[in-house]
């Protein structure tokens, strides 16, 4: 027989198909410090998967247990600890009922340290993954090697609180190839915006907010979750840098403002609590609060949610910055579908000029209604694709910080540097 027929003949032939992967997605990497890291996966099928670690010319250490269900959407959550002093790389088994499973293995190195001298940290929001078969931007992110990752919501769009949306979109979000393989690089964080707690521009008691909280919670491997059954706030530490996590949606009007009880609140009295402690007791030289919604008010016209609608709040938090001496303070927001860099006049509040840097969006058009105006504007664009890092470095004389804005390639769009010293009042 002819050898092209019988090529032919092969073509046409029944293929058999590759067995689909045990595991659905993941494993992704989560909070992690020099101690522990924190991974998170979605099987196929129910069970208990068995998940080993070996380090790098070492033996495997003990067995890390997690059990997927119907409850928990066979969402898998593992947390790998004594890492301090572990050789890198790290290998990971994973074994359910007896069989190794095969997967793609994440990146997993202990993070750094707080004495570490530098930190690198990116940040983006609103990210549709429905637009394109690749998105370059999160390759970008990923190419940066950034130490974290922190994604501030409108990740995905979701706009539903029924649960089997909230889970079926989620599911979809990471398994968009780009997105996945970024998340099995980079340690990521996350709180949500209005398309992923609800719908557009809601915040506060939405009926069903329950559920996106309880698909959040299954979709994302954090240290901690607001407190309760409330809120998705949260922090970490990289070296010089620490980052607040804020949740600007769950609380919304929900309490009196602890700086103006006669007014409501849009964080809630004890995330402010949390919020004012933890920047009490920080270290860092640097401290990033990071959250969904914007700090200022250059919104379309009739847009209420923004740090804006709620001033008095912002103000009082700035003013009490000032009062408690705390200096390195930087701002980050998304939402707007605009990229800017402002700096607020705000030395009567706090002693400095706060930064504040709106990084939207990763994928996704872009609204230029949002682009008010407002003073003290460094850089305004509207890519319709970037993210924001951010990297700081200790030195001799003190610590230095930059702010980056790049688009999906990975090309510089603005930076801005300053130092510490910059950033704090002459107190």
């Amino acid at each position: 027989m002819h050898f092209a027929l019988v090529g032919l003949l092969a073509l046409l032939a029944p293929q058999e198909e590759a067995a689909p992967s045990p595991l659905a997605a993941g494993p992704f990497v989560g909070a992690a410090d020099p101690d522990s890291i924190r991974l998170w996966a979605r099987a196929r099928a129910p069970g208990r998967y068995e998940l080993r670690v070996r380090e790098a010319d070492g033996d495997e250490g003990p067995p890390h247990w997690a059990e997927a269900n119907e409850a928990n959407d066979l969402t898998l959550h593992w947390r790998i600890e004594g890492l301090r002093a572990a050789k890198a790389p790290l290998h990971l088994r994973i074994v359910e009922d007896g069989v190794e499973l095969a997967f793609e293995a994440p990146s997993l190195a202990p993070a750094i340290d707080d004495a570490s001298l530098r930190a690198r940290i990116a940040f983006g929001s609103c990210a549709d993954e429905r637009r394109a078969p690749r998105l370059p931007v999160f390759d970008a992110i990923a190419a940066s090697a950034p130490d974290a990752l922190v994604l501030l919501g409108d990740t995905p769009y979701i706009d539903s609180t029924r649960l089997d949306v909230q889970r079926r979109r989620r599911a979809e979000f990471v398994a968009h190839p780009s997105i996945a393989a970024c998340l099995r690089r980079v340690s990521t964080y996350a709180t949500w915006d209005d398309h992923d707690f609800a719908m557009n521009d809601r915040f506060g008691e939405v009926d069903g907010r329950e559920h996106s909280r309880r698909a959040f919670l299954e979709n994302h491997a954090l240290e901690s979750y607001g407190h309760a059954d409330q809120g998705v706030y949260t922090r970490f530490r990289r070296g010089p840098l620490e980052v607040f996590v804020l949740d600007t949606r769950w609380f919304a009007d929900e309490d009196p403002c602890p700086f103006e009880p006669s007014k409501r609140s849009l964080l809630g009295a004890r995330q402010l609590a949390w919020l004012q402690d933890g920047l009490r007791r920080s270290t860092a030289p640097f401290k990033v609060l990071a959250c969904g919604m914007v700090w200022n008010g250059a919104v379309r016209p009739g847009k209420l949610d923004c740090f804006a609608h709620w001033s008095h709040e912002r103000d009082g938090l700035l003013r009490w910055l000032g009062e408690a001496r705390i200096g390195g303070v930087v701002l980050v927001g998304g939402d707007l579908h605009v990229t800017r860099l402002i700096r607020h006049r705000s030395e009567e509040l706090c002693g400095y000029g706060i930064l504040e840097c709106v990084t939207s969006p990763l994928s996704q058009s872009v609204i230029p209604a949002n682009a008010g105006a407002i003073d003290g504007v460094l850089f305004d664009a509207q890519p319709d694709s970037s993210f924001l890092r951010i990297d700081a470095e200790r030195t001799d004389d003190g610590a230095t910080l930059a702010l980056r804005f790049l688009d999906a390639a990975g090309a510089e769009l603005f930076a801005h540097e300053c130092t510490a010293a910059e950033l704090r009042g002459d107190w």
